[in-house]
Parts: structure tokens; sequence; C-alpha cells
């Protein structure tokens, strides 16, 4: 596995001295260019790719996941940002359209930015913050990234379509044309750009060119959604309705009812005259935007539809102010003709940044395009002396896990994309290759079909700790091999693979590297590479919060440790299993055992490292639970010092000053560490926690409901939803959401669901409960802290302080958030209470936020 930079280099080396390229300087260098050097971070990365290639909102959502968690380990990741910021436009956009719009865009284009931070020549981030700005109307920023990823890649199909889209909303349907038919000969088998051709065509007024186009988008799969979708509005506005519904009606059937598919039925109904049908999907629509995102363009066409104009307008100005996703098409999009005159529909245009059309492109208005250089290309055979094409087909997982399909499709499009930088050679895109996945064809057959000159195939098997990869590339002329290859080594190379491999690129491309060329490592945490594999598992554990993998990371730590003790990101490690193990959400163990190994481990790290941002806030996050105030700020101030874009540093952070009275000061340093990390349902989780101990329970909610509709089974996120509901009395709520949080792993929705009980007036529910927490707290540890709650809940408040003296001398991981948990709010003026929050040290001891 941690072979994997350097296998794609080397064949994409081989690849090239084979084809007898002339490389230049400047193309070797991207040729060489690693996206990382940790192989956790690219397996995760290549992981997001596959499931953003599916275009599903579940699976854009997977994607997400997979690069945040790429992100987490290697946090200067430029290609997990664009892909982030992909997965975000892409909730946003039209064809999925999950989430609010302008939101997504701007989290899109914020990733995007921040990609380029980190590697501004990096063409995907390019056309990504290309295509963000058309979605926030910046017309003139959006021509210049477009161009510039264009320029850096001339193969990027997706960059020519989101240009193509981009030159017909301004009116350039000519150079539309152009530029999508450069994307179909750099991807001619790739639905979404057959479409997206066809789309083009429907928005430049050549219907029949467009249905012909559609057709052939269907044939390659007939059950592709939009391909259907878009055809049955060619229909409608040839006025072919039996043809038109019949379409929609698939598409309806295919996208089980989405709101884009019943909007557009429901304009074709209506302006068929099929008013009542087209009314009926409008109070579905209606019904349906109060639990999901409904487009606010899709129901101004359905009123326009049927001639209610200023609930049209209304829609419509609604669309423009959210930047639906739609509303850049306004210019193209046929169905609005007669509204072409209309002085408000001219202002929605200048709004969105656009010239206002007098009428929709004549279909004879673009019937002779003239072609750009980059489209001359011809897909007939030429007789060619040196090889200039390149199919690379998807890789095989030869293996018995199935799971790793991820990786052997990650290998092929990682060749692709390294391959697709040099000018002088075409290689098909991503696309068309995987038409053939899973399919056993003969090159030849493939290379003609494609044609291309050459054609490389692979296989991928991973056995124990060796990565086997094979790869052949093949003359389609006369059907014979050019070059192969077998690699099979060890992830335990990985440091001394990357020099080697770069060697044999060089000699096998007679390339001149200089002495910074060869010396690209970044620095080293460690120079043991079987230290390091054992730090990547053990985080990859650590990342998944439970008890049994805190407990496997620990393990994996500590043996990285045993290897190299002076391995000071290791030791941060250990002290962020130990932390876990005892903190909230989890209170596996003491609380005081626990951050007091946390505590020895981060110094420990800092010892070995006094730079190191993560053993700072290692440390700052044991001091709060050992209630060293003083200490916790110095610690969190050195690690905001030393990277001020550490998220969880401010996360953190802004607990402390939330529970030393510095509410507001928190709440701005919580919204700075969910601007790092926009998409982190942790960081959105804390803010709503702090917004709850700030007492501003509404905000709290809204923050809460957004996390569920991300990730509607993430159970900690029913328990905070059902302690707000609990402080606004909304009992039956709040009982509901605890049940819903019940956890294995934890006690603190059991003990909540009792407190609910006790205050609704269900006393015998609640006292049942203490009696299963008296029961568990003879296998395992119940915490204090909560056992207090209970009783205050049930109106025993001796008992409540004799359980809340055991948690502060077991320093109970929920003691250090005493000063403002509105569940305490009845004893603040008790002197017992006030002396507890001044023996734990607050810097407030009598008012709560």
């Amino acid at each position: 596995m941690a072979d994997i930079f350097e296998l794609q280099e080397e064949i994409s080396g081989h690849i090239s001295e084979t084809l007898r390229l002339k490389v230049s300087g400047p193309q070797k260098k991207r040729l060489m260019k690693r996206p990382t050097k940790n192989t956790q971070a690219y397996e995760l990365y290549l992981k997001g790719r596959f499931f953003w290639n599916k275009r599903t909102q579940e699976d854009t959502n997977r994607g997400i996941e997979c690069f945040q968690q790429a992100l987490s380990v290697d946090p200067n990741f430029a290609l997990a940002f664009t892909g982030l910021a992909d997965c975000q436009i892409a909730l946003g956009d039209v064809r999925v359209q999950a989430t609010p719009p302008k939101e997504s865009f701007l989290q899109g284009q914020q990733l995007a930015n921040r990609a380029l931070e980190l590697d501004d020549a990096l063409a995907e981030a390019h056309g990504t913050l290309g295509h963000a700005s058309m979605h926030l109307f910046d017309w003139p920023r959006a021509e210049k990234e477009l161009r510039r990823a264009l320029e850096l890649n001339p193969n990027c199909a997706q960059a020519c379509v989101w240009q193509a889209y981009y030159l017909a909303f301004t009116g350039q349907f000519e150079d539309s044309i152009a530029s999508i038919n450069c994307a179909l000969q750099l991807d001619p088998l790739a639905l979404p750009v057959n479409t997206s051709a066809a789309e083009l065509l429907y928005f430049a007024g050549r219907f029949d060119e467009s249905i012909d186009q559609f057709h052939k988008s269907i044939e390659m799969d007939a059950n592709f959604l939009q391909a259907h979708l878009e055809l049955a509005r060619v229909y409608e506005q040839r006025e072919m309705y039996d043809d038109a519904l019949a379409e929609f009606a698939k598409a309806r059937e295919l996208s089980q009812k989405s709101p884009g598919s019943l909007a557009s039925l429901a304009h074709c109904y209506a302006v068929s005259g099929a008013t009542a049908d087209a009314q009926k999907l409008l109070l579905e629509l209606t019904e349906m935007s109060e639990c999901r995102y409904v487009s606010s363009y899709d129901l101004a066409l359905i009123h326009h539809g049927l001639g209610q104009k200023e609930e049209c307008f209304e829609w419509l100005n609604r669309a423009y102010e959210i930047h639906d996703g739609w509303v850049i098409y306004i210019t193209v999009d046929p169905r609005w003709q007669s509204l072409r005159g209309d002085a408000r529909f001219s202002r929605i245009v200048r709004l969105v940044g656009l010239a206002p059309a007098e009428s929709f492109p004549a279909a004879h208005a673009t019937e002779t395009v003239q072609k750009s250089p980059r489209t001359a290309m011809s897909l007939k055979r030429t007789s060619r002396k040196a090889i200039k094409s390149l199919a690379i087909l998807p890789f095989m997982n030869t293996g018995a896990d199935p799971n790793m399909d991820y990786l052997s499709d990650g290998i092929t499009e990682s060749i692709i994309n390294a391959l697709s930088q040099l000018p002088k050679l075409r290689v098909v895109a991503r696309n068309t290759v995987f038409r053939y996945k899973g399919r056993e064809v003969e090159s030849k057959e493939v290379g003609h079909a494609l044609d291309v000159q050459a054609v490389l195939t692979g296989r991928v098997h991973q056995v124990g700790d060796r990565l086997i990869i094979g790869a052949e590339l093949i003359d389609v002329e006369s059907d014979s091999q050019l070059w192969g290859e077998s690699y099979n080594r060890r992830p335990a190379d990985i440091f001394e693979m990357q020099a080697e491999i770069a060697r044999e690129i060089a000699e096998t491309l007679r390339l001149k590297l200089s002495g910074e060329d060869k010396d690209r490592l970044a620095r080293r945490y460690t120079e043991n590479a079987e230290a390091y594999q054992l730090y990547l598992k053990g985080r990859y554990h650590w990342n998944k919060r439970t008890i049994e993998r805190l407990e496997k990371g620990l393990e994996c730590f500590q043996q990285a440790i045993a290897i190299d003790p002076n391995y000071a990101l290791a030791y941060a490690g250990i002290s962020d299993c130990y932390a876990f193990r005892g903190d909230v959400g989890l209170a596996a163990v003491l609380s005081k055992d626990a951050f007091s190994m946390a505590k020895k481990a981060a110094i420990r790290a800092l010892q070995i490292d006094d730079t190191l941002a993560e053993a700072y806030v290692s440390l700052a996050h044991a001091n709060m639970h050992c209630f060293e105030w003083a200490e916790a700020e110095a610690a969190f101030k050195s690690a905001i010092k030393l990277n001020a874009n550490h998220a969880q540093a401010h996360q953190w952070y802004a607990f402390y000053l939330l529970v030393n009275g510095k509410a507001d000061r928190a709440i701005a340093e919580a919204r700075r560490g969910l601007e790092l990390d926009p998409l982190s349902l942790t960081a959105q989780g804390d803010l709503g926690q702090i917004l709850h101990y700030a007492r501003q329970y509404d905000q709290a909610i809204n923050v809460y409901q957004k996390l569920l509709d991300l990730e509607p089974n993430r159970y900690r996120v029913y328990l905070w939803l059902g302690l707000v509901y609990e402080q606004k009395r909304r009992y039956e709520e709040a009982i509901a959401a605890f049940q819903k949080a019940r956890s294995e792993d934890n006690t603190e929705p059991l003990v909540s669901l009792g407190s609910a009980y006790a205050l609704s007036g269900r006393t015998e529910d609640a006292r049942e409960v203490l009696k299963q927490l008296k029961e568990l707290s003879a296998s395992r540890y119940v915490s204090p802290y909560q056992m207090s709650v209970l009783f205050l809940s049930l109106g025993e408040e001796s008992k409540a302080f004799e359980w809340l003296e055991k948690a502060y001398e077991q320093r109970a991981e929920w003691m250090i958030y005493l000063s403002v948990d509105p569940r305490f709010d009845r004893l603040r003026e008790d002197s017992r209470f006030t002396d507890l929050l001044r023996r734990i040290g607050f810097q407030t001891t009598r008012k709560a936020t």
C-alpha cells in the first residue's frame, strides 16, 4: 500500500519513455509531483473520489467523510480540499439539490481557495473554483479560473465542460459548442459529458441535434436519469407533449420522485393544458419543501407555466437571493421565452450579472460552428509516426477483498491524471475508460473504439504486507506489447521507494533532475517506516472514537514508540487516546486516571519536540480536565501561535473560554474553528454545544438539526438536541431524542432520559433508570456527575451534592462544564455550589453564562 505513489510514477515514467515523448522541465516536475506524502491520506482521497464519481446525494456525503478524514491525516493535502469543494458544490447544484445552495457554493469556494493556497498550480482546484464562481455570480473570476485550469491541464475534460456552460451563459454559443466538442473528444464515452453536450445544443436552440445527442446518451445507459429528464424538456419545447410526458415519467421513476423531476413534470403539465395535474404536483412539492430543499427556480417555472406571474416572480427573486443552482441558467433556459421582455425578468438577469437576452437563440443562429484550435482533433485514425494517444483501462482488483476496489480505481485515475498533464499526449479521460470496468475486452478492440494508439491495462492484488501491481502497455496497431512490468513491494519501503522510483522515472524519461528535485521529501517526524505505518494505523483507529478503536489506536502508538522512542507525534497520539477514553462521550474509565496519563504523554511529546502544535493541544485538553486553567490557556495559545489553522485548537480553546465566563469570545472561537474545518461534524457539534451553554437554545437547535440532515444516525447529536429540548421544557421531544441517542459505549443518554422522565413527572420511569444505572455500575464506569444530574432532577439535592463531591474527587469528565451547565442553575445561589466552583478554579464562580 505504501508503494502506491512510486508505482504510479514508475508506470507513468515507463509509458512516457515507451511513447518517446519529449517532456519539458516544468512538465517533468508536474509528472513527478506528489499530491501528498501520506499514504493513508491518499487512500482516503481515492475512496472519496470513488464515491464522488457516483454523483448521488448519499455517495456525495460519503465522499465528504473520506476527504475530511484525509485532511485530518494530512491538513495540507490540496487535492482533498478540492474533493471537499466538489462535493459541497454538488450538494447545492442542479443535479442533487440537497442543501441550501448559496451556503454550499460559498463553502465550495472557500475550500477551493484553500486548495490553491496550498498548491496554486492545481488545475483541478482552479476548475472547481471557476465552477463555484459561476454560481456566486462572479463571472470574471469564473472565466479567469477556468482559463487557468485549461492552461495547466489542456486535457481536463471537466474543465472544458464547465467552460462550455460559462460560454453559453454569457451568450457565446459557438464557442460553447466548440468547448463541449473538445470535452467529447477527450472523454467520448462519458455519460455526463455526452448529456452536457446535448443540453448545450438545447440551449443553443439546436433541438433536433440535441434530441439525437440525448438518444446517444440513453443508448449508453438506458437508466441515466439526467438524459431522460433533459430530453423531456426538449420534447416539451417542440410541443411533443406525449413524448415529453413519457420521458418525464421515466425520469420520475428513476429518481424516486425527486423534487427536480416532479417540478419539470409539473411545468410540462401546465404548458400542455393539464392544469389540475400541475396544481396537484405543485401542492406535493410545497409539502415536500417543509422537510427538504425544493428549488425556488423550479417553483417559479411551474407558476409561470400556470400563468401566475406574481407568484412566479416571487419565487424567481427568491431563487436569485439564495443562489439557486438553476438561476445561472436563466439566460439560456427556453422556458422563460415569453418573459424576456418583462422588466422584472431583465432586472433579475442583471442582478445575476448576465446580459439580458431579447430572445432565446434561434435554431439557425448556431447551425455553423467554428471550432477552436483545441477542438480540431479528429476522432478518425490518422497516420502517426509517434504514439501520441493513450487509453488507460481500469486496473482490475484481483484480490479476494472487494472493498479494495477503491484502491485499484484510484491507481488508474492517478495515472490518468499524471499523464494527461502532458500536452503532446492525448489521454482518454476517466469516465470513458471506466465504461470498460469489469468487462473483459481486447486491447486492440478498445484502442480502435477510442481512436488511440496504445492501451494500458493493469492488475492490483494485496497479499499480506505486499502490494502487487502488474501493468502492460499494448500497441493497438500491431497488437504487441510495448512495455510490461510487475511490482511487488513492502509498505515499509515507503521512504526509500520515493527516491528510488524518482530516479527510475528520470532515467526512463531521460530527465536531468536538480539537487532540489532529488531532495523533495518533506520533513519526517520519524526515520523509521514501520513506526510511521503504526502511527498511521493508530490515527485511523483513533478517528473512529469508539472504546474498542481507541484501545487499538493506543496499542499502535505504543508499538510505534517501542520502535522509535523519540517519535513525538506518536506520544501526542497516546495522549489523545487516553484523553478520549476518559472524556465526555465515552467516559469508559476514571477521568482522573485517563487525563493524568494523557498529560504525561503530551509533556513527553513536547520534551522531544517543543514546536509540535498537536502536542500543545493535547496538553491543554488534559490540563483543563485536571483543573489546571492557567496551564491550559498557555498551552492553547502556544498551539495556535505555532499553527493558527489548527481547527481542533480553536474548538477546544472555545470551551476553555466558555467555562471561564467568556461566552462571546467562546462563540467567536468556535466559529473560527468551523471556518477552518467547515464540513466537520465535530466542529459543528462543538458550536451547537457552546450556543446551548450560552443559553442560545434556538440557535443550538438549528445547528443540531442541520447536523442531523448531514448524518441522521449520529447518536451524540440526538443527545445534545435532547438536552436543549429539556431546557425549553419540551420534554416529550427531549425523551424521544434521548431514546434515539442510546449507545452501548456510553451511559449519558440513559441518565439524560431518566432526568427528562423526572422533570416531566414520570417519576417511576426515572427511578427505574436509576436502578439500571446502579446495576451497570457494578460492571462498568458510571459518571458520578451524571448521577448527580439524575438525583437533582428527582428533587434530591443532598444526594446530588454527594455525587458532585465524588465527581470532583474523580475529576469526572463533565466537571469542567459545571460553571455553565444549565441543569444546575437552581443551585447557583447555594454556598455549597459556589464553593465547589471555587475549588475547581473557574474564573467565574456565581452566575452562569
